[in-house]
């Protein structure tokens, strides 16, 4: 993805939303082939995986950052606060961010909101210094 680093975050989105929508044209396509009906899980979208490498080459847009993109934008695709997210992080932050649960997002974007200059990489090393959630719920009880 550095190829395109003058590019937003909206535009990185709108990118990864093409790229999602071909490899779920390609994974429909390959299960209605006859093949597909043979194919495991797992192989289907290998296939796909193939494919969208090939789709996202006619782009200008590497395999392996198509299927970052891809991964990030079925994470955040419909997340309540995409909005905010979008207009708070950068690509590679949402990347980053794309591993953690709903509640550590939400928790990244207060602390985002409360310090503009903490970088992805200082708030996922906050999150992780933070003890999880459900040891806290056992000790109030």
């Amino acid at each position: 993805m550095t190829q395109h680093t003058q590019d937003t975050t909206a535009a990185y989105m709108e990118r990864a939303r093409a790229l999602t929508s071909m490899k779920r044209r390609a994974v429909d396509e390959i299960i209605k082939s006859r093949g597909g009906t043979q194919m495991t899980h797992v192989a289907v979208q290998r296939k796909a995986a193939t494919i969208l490498g090939q789709l996202a080459a006619s782009i200008n847009v590497r395999a392996g950052d198509a299927r970052h993109l891809v991964k990030m934008y079925e994470r955040f695709e419909e997340f309540e606060m995409r909005a905010e997210l979008e207009s708070l992080f950068g690509i590679a932050d949402l990347q980053l961010l794309a591993i953690e649960t709903d509640e550590a997002v939400k928790a990244a974007i207060q602390m985002k909101r409360a310090d503009m200059n903490l970088t992805g990489a200082a708030i996922t090393t906050r999150l992780r210094n933070q003890p999880p959630r459900s040891r806290e719920i056992r000790k109030n009880k």
